[in-house]
């Protein structure tokens, strides 16, 4: 019976691991840009969101440079800001039937980026068809193109946590006080190791942007522990000036990035005293999830210390059995 009961909470736990996989899979499943192989994917994607499309040729002249910039502007942008959004590229001169629909039929004018927005049919082609017009097809242009058209802004990876901002008013509000205050320096203390910890539990999402995103967060912690609170608005004037710069050499993807770096800083610039319901929400549900992730870690060690318990039992039985059939021997071996 042992032994069926533990095999039992084995399995279970085994399930419990992979549906957890399966989850993360499908939820933390990045979009990539597509590369259309006909006009009947693209319409498929149409149905249920916008479509940019770029038209290029299969061996092109130009690089490609600033399509891929784009690409990766979209790949990294948080799954919540895309969502609604395809973006993939089509071969007008291996797809001339596609490329005429799409009103992209022009060589000179490649690559040719035109949108579709959801819902469009093959009928309202090539008339509801959205060209970008603009000479410049920089990843810039093009996502401002597409706030116009869409509202919706692609490689902006400006993102709040609302509970690591609290963290960060909160410790700000400590920082600024008296730090001679033994209770305070504990208080703050406190507050990093309950960074560090939210930065670890599981979340309504599993993308890889949350997770770097906490660490930034848990970064200006440290940062901040350690030269004090005159590195916020050091560190913050810094990038700015960065940002500024009018030869400016920044890719799409590192000025998205010391946004973000911005932003998490301009939260610890603002300490606030935070209010006793908000106080008790918030260790409510830190502690709820530190008592799963608690409770999780105290599972698996129990079905380790289970399977080695077993497994000393086992070889206890084995040398019994061993012994008995030695001493068996023996006493046939004297008759």
């Amino acid at each position: 019976m042992a032994v069926r009961s533990s095999r039992g909470r084995w399995r279970f736990l085994w399930v419990v691991v992979l549906v957890c996989t399966s989850v993360a899979g499908v939820v933390g499943a990045t979009k990539k840009c597509e590369e259309f192989k006909s006009g009947k994917e693209i319409m498929g994607f149409v149905e249920n969101a916008h479509v940019l499309v770029q038209v290029d040729k299969e061996f092109s002249s130009n690089d490609g440079k600033d399509y891929d910039d784009f690409c990766k502007a979209y790949e990294r942008t948080i799954e919540e800001r895309k969502e609604g959004l395809e973006v993939g590229r089509i071969y007008g001169d291996k797809f001339t039937k596609v490329a005429n629909k799409l009103d992209a039929i022009n060589e000179d004018e490649w690559p040719k980026y035109v949108l579709l927005k959801r819902g469009t049919t093959v009928a309202d082609l090539p008339t509801a068809a959205i060209p970008y017009t603009g000479e410049s097809k920089s990843v810039n242009d093009i996502i401002d193109f597409l706030t116009k058209e869409i509202d919706m802004r692609i490689g902006n990876l400006v993102y709040s946590i609302d509970a690591m901002d609290a963290l960060a008013s909160w410790f700000m509000a400590i920082q600024n006080g008296n730090d001679d205050d033994n209770y305070a320096n504990l208080k703050k203390k406190v507050i990093v190791y309950t960074a560090k910890l939210f930065a670890l539990l599981p979340r309504k999402s599993f993308q890889k942007d949350n997770h770097q995103i906490d660490t930034l967060y848990v970064k200006a912690f440290d940062k901040i522990t350690e030269f004090g609170p005159a590195y916020v608005s050091k560190h913050h004037s810094r990038i700015q000036k960065l940002l500024e710069k009018e030869d400016n050499t920044l890719s799409p993807i590192e000025r998205d990035e010391l946004n973000q770096k911005m932003h998490i800083l301009n939260k610890f610039m603002e300490p606030k005293k935070i209010q006793f319901e908000e106080h008790r929400r918030f260790c409510i549900t830190i502690g709820i999830n530190f008592l799963l992730l608690l409770g999780f870690f105290a599972m698996v060690g129990y079905e380790l210390f289970c399977w080695l318990a077993q497994g000393q039992t086992k070889r206890g039985n084995e040398e019994t059995e061993e012994s008995a059939a030695d001493l068996a021997n023996k006493e046939n071996s004297l008759d």
